[in-house]
């Protein structure tokens, strides 16, 4: 399977629809996706047999439509892309002695609640998991 890292935003928004079912067409994830993104119909079911080419979903036959179901769990990606953004931030080196490497004039007013509310989120997801 191919870095959960290396997945685009779009394709995340993919996962996370298949997260939420038991199975969905290229219709249904396209209808999903399409009221945060703009992707037509084709590029989502091109999408869809990227990540399946790459391991992240899979598909069976059902009627007359393909149902994809995500074959990578929540969790474990969440925890791949954090700790890999976590990483790319504080350079590698240890929590502690990486504070100083963000300069107070960059931080704006909101930011710091803004962050926590989206790692409490990640949190509830993983844990939800």
């Amino acid at each position: 399977m191919a870095d959960p890292t290396e997945l685009t935003e779009l394709q995340l928004m993919i996962l996370g629809v298949l997260w939420e079912s038991d199975g969905a067409s290229v219709n249904e994830v396209h209808a999903a996706v399409s009221t945060r993104e703009s992707a037509s119909r084709k590029t989502i079911g091109t999408l869809l047999q990227r990540l399946e080419q790459r391991g992240f979903v899979t598909h069976a036959v059902e009627g007359r439509a393909n149902l994809y179901r995500a074959a990578v769990p929540r969790r474990d990606t969440i925890v791949s892309r954090v700790t890999s953004m976590l990483r790319a931030i504080v350079r590698d080196t240890p929590v502690p002695a990486s504070a100083a490497f963000v300069d107070r004039a960059e931080v704006r007013d909101g930011d710091v609640q803004q962050l926590m509310v989206l790692l409490k989120r990640v949190e509830e997801d993983v844990r939800g998991s």
